[in-house]
C-alpha cells in the first residue's frame, strides 16, 4: 500500500527484502513474469509477508476457492474476464483493457488500473506457525504485582504476547484486592485470531504484561475517570505448549520504565461535525489506545495488545491532560496510538427496533505526531451520498441488480482513498452481515454496484469512509491498510436500502 515510494525508502526496503530484485545502479528490477509496459495482462501477487525480529521474508498464500476475476465496466455492466494461475502466489489475466476495471477477490471488489496488483498481507511471527481448533488455559504462579484491583472498573488485568508466533491475549485472574502476589490455575487466556502452537526449539516466548487502572481527576458531577496503562512485566524464557495441556506461567514481574503523552485532544471537532455521518448521527463517546509495534516503526504489523487504553465520556467535553504508560518493549520496537470518536446512527426495519449502528472518525499516529499538535479530525465525511442518482441518506427503495453508488469529496481534508462497505441488516436472528467492501483511490468518487450483490425482499446500509493515509497505495497494494501508522479516515453512513 505504499504511494509512490521514495528512492530512499526502496533503499531500506532493499536491505530487508531481496526479492525486490534490487540493483546498485539501476533500482529495482521487476519481478519475474511482471507484465511488459504496454501490456493488456494484468499479474495479481499474493504473498504473505511474515515480519520476525530477523526482518520481512515473503511466502506464496493460495488464492482460495473464492471469486477472482476481473470486472470490465461496459456501460451499466461489469464484464467479466477469467485468468489463471501462473505460479505459485501469481495469477495473471490476459488482455485486460487499459484503464479502470474491478478486481474481484472473495467479497472485496478493488477499483483499479495497475497491472500488477499486490494483494499480500502482513504478519507478525514466524511463517511456519501451527494453529490450534482449541487454545490452552493458563496455569499461573505470580511475583511482584502492583497491587491488584478486582471489584472495580476499571480492573488489573494481564496481556501474554509472543512476537514470535503472532499471538495477543488477555487474562483476568480474580486476585484479591491489593494481592502482590497470586497463584490460579485454569485462567482462561482470550486470544485475538486463532490460538498456536508454542515450540521451544524454534524460541518461541511470551511477554506477561500487568495492565492497571490509573485515576484522572473527577468530572465536576463528581464521575470518576480511570484509565489502564502497563506498570510491570517479565519475559518467559522459550517454552513449547500444544494446547493440550495449560501454559504455566511461572516468574517475578518487574516495574516497567514510564513515560509521559500529553494529549491536547478536541473531541468538540469530532462532534461539530456528526451531521456528516450521517443527519441523525450523535456523537456517543470516544477512546484513545496506545499500542507496541514490534521490530519496526514504519508499519504496523500484527496486533500485540495495549500499553495505554483510556475510554472518554462524551460529557467530559474536549480532554487537554497528561496520561503515562509503562513500556516492557525493546528499544527497537515502535509505537502508535489512536485517537476515535464514535457516532450513533438508528436505522429501522420496518417493524422491528431500529439497529443503531456505531460510525467512526479516527486519528492514528506516532505518540511524537499526535502529541505536536491538538488531534483534530484529518478528513471529513464523503457528502452527498447517492444511490443512481437518488439521496441515500433518507433511505431508500430499490431494485435487485446493479446500481451506481456516488459521493462527494468531504468538506475538510484530502482523501488519497476511499473504501464502501455494503451491510445487510437482519432482524433475525438480529445482527449485521457484510456483503461486499469496495477499495479505490481519492480520486474516485463512485462505483458500480455488480449485480447479485443486493438480494430481494433484503436491507441494506452503505458506509463509506474517506482516507489521508499518506503511505497507503488503495490501487497497487490494497490490503495493509490496516497497517499504516499515519491514518486519519470518517465515515457517511446512508439510510436503509429496502431492496423489492
Amino acid at each position: 500500500m505504499k504511494n509512490r515510494r521514495l528512492s530512499l525508502l526502496t533503499l531500506l526496503l532493499c536491505a530487508t527484502a531481496t526479492w525486490m530484485g534490487c540493483s546498485d545502479d539501476s533500482g529495482p528490477t521487476p519481478p519475474p513474469g511482471t507484465p511488459d509496459a504496454g501490456s493488456n495482462d494484468v499479474r495479481v501477487t499474493l504473498f504473505t509477508r511474515h515480519l520476525t525480529e530477523s526482518g520481512l521474508t515473503r511466502h506464496p498464500a493460495d488464492f482460495g476457492s473464492g471469486p477472482l476475476e476481473a470486472l470490465i465496466p461496459e456501460g451499466e455492466s461489469l464484464v467479466p474476464i477469467t485468468g489463471a494461475l501462473k505460479e505459485p502466489g501469481v495469477y495473471v489475466f490476459p488482455e485486460v483493457p487499459q484503464g479502470t476495471y474491478y478486481l474481484h477477490y472473495g467479497n472485496t471488489y478493488l477499483v483499479t488500473n495497475s497491472r500488477d496488483l499486490d494483494l499480500g498481507i502482513n504478519r507478525l511471527g514466524r511463517p511456519d506457525v501451527v494453529t490450534l481448533e482449541r487454545g490452552p488455559a493458563a496455569s499461573l504462579a505470580l511475583e511482584g504485582l502492583e497491587p491488584w484491583v478486582d471489584s472495580t472498573f476499571p480492573s488489573s488485568g494481564l496481556q501474554f504476547i509472543s512476537e514470535q508466533v503472532g499471538l495477543a491475549g488477555a487474562m483476568y485472574p480474580a486476585f484479591a484486592d491489593g494481592a502482590t502476589s497470586g497463584s490460579a490455575e485454569d485462567v482462561s487466556l482470550s486470544v485475538a485470531g486463532a490460538p498456536v502452537r508454542f515450540e521451544q526449539e524454534k524460541g518461541d516466548r511470551a511477554w506477561v504484561v500487568q495492565r492497571q487502572p490509573r485515576a484522572l481527576a473527577a468530572l465536576p458531577d463528581g464521575s470518576s475517570r480511570e484509565y489502564t496503562s502497563a506498570v510491570r512485566a517479565f519475559q518467559l524464557p522459550p517454552f513449547s505448549n500444544d494446547g493440550s495441556q495449560p501454559i504455566r506461567i511461572q516468574g517475578t514481574l518487574q516495574p516497567v520504565p514510564t513515560r509521559e503523552l500529553p494529549l491536547d485532544w478536541r473531541i468538540s471537532t469530532f462532534a461539530a461535525i456528526a451531521a456528516e455521518v450521517h443527519p441523525t448521527a450523535t456523537h456517543a463517546f470516544s477512546d484513545f489506545r496506545l499500542s507496541p509495534i514490534p521490530f519496526t516503526q514504519a508499519e504496523w504489523i500484527g496486533y500485540s495488545g495495549e500499553l495505554l487504553t483510556f475510554d472518554h465520556s462524551n460529557k467530559a467535553g474536549d480532554f487537554n491532560e497528561t496520561l503515562v504508560y509503562g513500556n516492557p518493549y525493546p528499544a527497537n520496537w515502535g509505537l502508535v496510538g489512536e485517537a476515535i470518536s464514535y457516532f450513533t446512527v438508528p436505522l429501522e426495519i420496518p417493524g422491528t427496533t431500529p439497529f443503531r449502528r456505531l460510525a467512526r472518525m479516527s486519528v492514528r499516529d506516532q505518540p511524537s505526531a499526535l502529541t505536536a499538535a491538538p488531534i483534530r479530525p484529518r478528513v471529513g465525511s464523503p457528502r452527498g451520498l447517492t444511490v443512481d442518482g437518488a439521496d441515500a441518506f433518507t433511505g431508500l427503495l430499490i431494485t435487485p441488480g446493479s446500481h451506481v453508488i456516488q459521493w462527494q469529496p468531504p468538506a475538510s481534508g484530502s482523501p488519497n482513498a476511499y473504501a464502501v462497505h455494503v451491510y445487510q441488516l437482519r432482524a433475525s436472528p438480529r445482527g449485521t452481515l457484510l456483503s461486499a467492501s469496495f477499495y479505490m483511490s481519492g480520486e474516485t468518487t463512485s462505483i458500480r454496484l455488480p449485480a447479485g450483490i443486493l438480494q430481494s425482499g433484503a436491507y441494506y446500509h452503505l458506509n463509506v469512509a474517506a482516507i489521508v493515509a499518506p503511505s497507503y497505495d488503495a490501487v497497487n497494494r490494497p490490503f495493509v491498510l490496516t497497517d499504516t501508522v499515519s491514518f486519519g479516515s470518517a465515515e457517511a453512513f446512508s439510510g436503509v436500502l429496502t431492496v423489492q
